[in-house]
């Protein structure tokens, strides 16, 4: 088999398990700490913290990434989320413990998403990079889909506790999956004096937005669902058929796009 078809299929698996495992208890979090005793407040302030963390260390991470290899890092961020898993199941009140989580959380999806970025584009071929990254994003997608129904029934029969250890040791085979095979990235040195703010500002903005949506869809869409429907397994149905009637929206904005000029489907949306 090609080595790069190889070390692509290989960081497929990988990272649709690891997402099929962090989709088991992503969603339930803000009502695992309602269900703690925690208040609505609280909740934000974990998550703004989270975001603070993820600004915090993304130059760290693109360091470390050139320093060390992306694949290397990413793999330390599947590592990172076991111990943060294991963290948050023993958070009790407003503790040390809880503000450190909240910030290593940020800490690892800084570390994690960009090093997928930059390891994707080290074993994509030029003439197929868009293809490999669509594939990768319905893979995910998929995987991610499947994952709140099993975190639901898990929860409403055994706990969040056995939930988070689900979680756990799902997330071991990604690491292993991921270090089968040799670094491909080129170890260089960085240069954050060479990046242009004005260039790059307007794509900050988006992402700045972007994360804050994703901020909001985290918290404000679990607990809405949770105060019209308080069970678990019921939340965690309704988020996996909503997840996967998105897939299926994409597709079929996907196909339109090509059909229809895009400005005047811009418009139509907005």
């Amino acid at each position: 088999m090609d080595s790069n078809l190889k070390e692509i299929k290989l960081f497929y698996a990988s990272l649709g398990i690891f997402s099929f495992a962090t989709s088991i208890i992503e969603i339930f979090v803000p009502l695992y700490f309602l269900d703690k005793g925690f208040s609505i407040s609280s909740i934000l302030l974990f998550f703004a913290l989270t975001q603070l963390g993820r600004f915090v260390f993304l130059p760290l991470g693109a360091w470390l990434s050139c320093s060390f290899g992306a694949k290397k890092i990413m793999s330390m961020a599947f590592v990172f989320s076991i111990v943060f898993y294991m963290l948050l199941r023993e958070i009790s009140d407003l503790s040390f413990n809880f503000y450190f989580s909240s910030v290593f959380y940020g800490m690892i999806q800084a570390f994690l998403w960009l090093t997928i970025l930059v390891h994707l584009s080290k074993i994509s071929p030029d003439k197929d990079k868009g293809k490999i990254v669509g594939r990768l994003s319905i893979y995910t997608a998929i995987a991610s889909a499947t994952g709140p129904v099993l975190g639901g029934l898990v929860i409403a029969v055994y706990g969040f506790s056995s939930a988070f250890l689900l979680v756990v040791f799902l997330i071991i085979p990604s690491i292993f999956l991921l270090l089968i095979t040799p670094e491909r990235s080129m170890i260089r040195k960085i240069h954050f004096g060479s990046v242009n703010i004005k260039k790059v500002y307007p794509d900050l903005v988006a992402n700045g937005f972007f994360n804050f949506q994703e901020f909001l869809g985290l918290i404000v869409w679990p607990i809405f669902i949770f105060i019209i429907l308080p069970q678990y397994n019921t939340i965690g149905f309704i988020q996996t058929i909503a997840l996967f009637v998105s897939i299926i929206a994409f597709h079929f904005i996907g196909n339109l796009t090509d059909k229809v000029r895009k400005k005047k489907f811009f418009f139509m949306a907005v």
